[in-house]
């Protein structure tokens, strides 16, 4: 790790990761209050998508996060 500070691309890649991290978490939050109000046949294809959704909200900020990076 090098000690320079960060361009505004930079900061935004953390910026933009970090909302992806925190909207990741919040859907995950809601997987446990919805899921169990879900019919019991749709429980399961609907906490897959969910967990698909977080996964993918995490991967686009880590993504932003290494492309604005710049190194």
């Amino acid at each position: 790790m090098s000690d320079e500070k960060p361009g505004i691309a930079g900061r935004l890649g953390r910026v933009i990761y970090w909302f992806g991290c925190v909207a990741a978490v919040l859907c995950g939050f809601l997987i446990l209050i919805v899921v169990p109000f879900v019919e019991p046949g749709d429980r399961t294809p609907f906490a897959v998508r969910l967990v698909a959704v977080c996964f993918g909200l995490w991967l686009a900020g880590w993504a932003a996060r290494y492309l604005l990076k710049g190194d």
